[in-house]
């Protein structure tokens, strides 16, 4: 799969729901219903060969252009689909998010479960003055994200920033679920100062998977599902255990 990227003709492939992937120039690929996904590394674009996941749901309803349109509370003004830069997917769809204060935030309203993993995601490019800096993440309370995960790159590129919280006990009902930007190490930004954010995803996992795009409403990717049948499924027989 890797040295072709093509599927054997022997191969069936089936999913339900967009989804994505990242191609050979680094870009990320939106793609819809059965379209097998040909993966790549985002910094060094070497071929992984065709990528097979779970079925995930993005459980924020306006994923692609993060910003007015969320539910819970924020802080700064937020242009979406803004001209100033492309997004990781090379159209206008972006959001410049413009700090009108030195306690920047933006969070969407959530329901959570108790004791389940949630894995938070979006890219982020570096405006005035964050080169360098963190753009931190929190799914509930305390603790938030911290570290190396959250730097948005000085180079002036997108990176995809991700955390992962494990609920506790009890069922924590409208819950606050968004991202704070700070200086680095720690501290508060200066008003004026700007970042670009786009394609942010909350789902139920212990880890990150593909961007599942949203436009209003929240959205199932479906598993991805690989068959060998019928004649050809006996004719490999020696190679492919059906059962396993």
């Amino acid at each position: 799969f890797a040295a072709e990227r093509k599927l054997d003709p022997r191969i069936t492939y089936t999913r339900t729901g967009p989804a994505s992937f990242t191609d050979k120039l680094g870009k990320v690929v939106l793609v819809g219903d059965n379209t097998p996904r040909f993966d790549h590394d985002s910094v060094t674009r070497e071929s992984k060969g065709i990528l097979i996941e779970e079925q995930r749901t993005n459980l924020f309803p306006y994923g692609t252009t993060p910003g007015d349109t969320w539910t819970g509370s924020k802080s700064g003004t937020f242009e979406e689909n803004t001209t100033e830069t492309t997004a990781p997917d090379g159209t206008f769809t972006a959001t410049k998010w413009t700090f009108t204060n030195n306690d920047p935030y933006i969070y969407h309203t959530q329901t959570l479960s108790a004791n389940t993993s949630y894995t938070i995601s979006m890219w982020v490019k570096a405006g005035t003055n964050m080169a360098g800096d963190r753009l931190q993440m929190r799914i509930g309370g305390a603790p938030y994200s911290s570290g190396d995960a959250e730097v948005i790159p000085a180079d002036g590129t997108w990176r995809r920033i991700t955390y992962t919280k494990t609920v506790g006990g009890s069922n924590e009902t409208s819950v606050s679920v968004g991202f704070e930007p700070q200086t680095s190490p720690s501290g508060n930004p200066a008003s004026g100062d700007v970042i670009y954010i786009w394609g942010a995803q909350l789902e139920v996992g212990g880890y990150v998977s593909s961007f599942i795009p949203t436009y209003g409403r929240s959205q199932t990717r479906g598993a991805d599902l690989l068959v060998i049948d019928g004649d050809d499924s006996t004719a490999l027989s020696d190679a492919y255990n059906d059962q396993e």
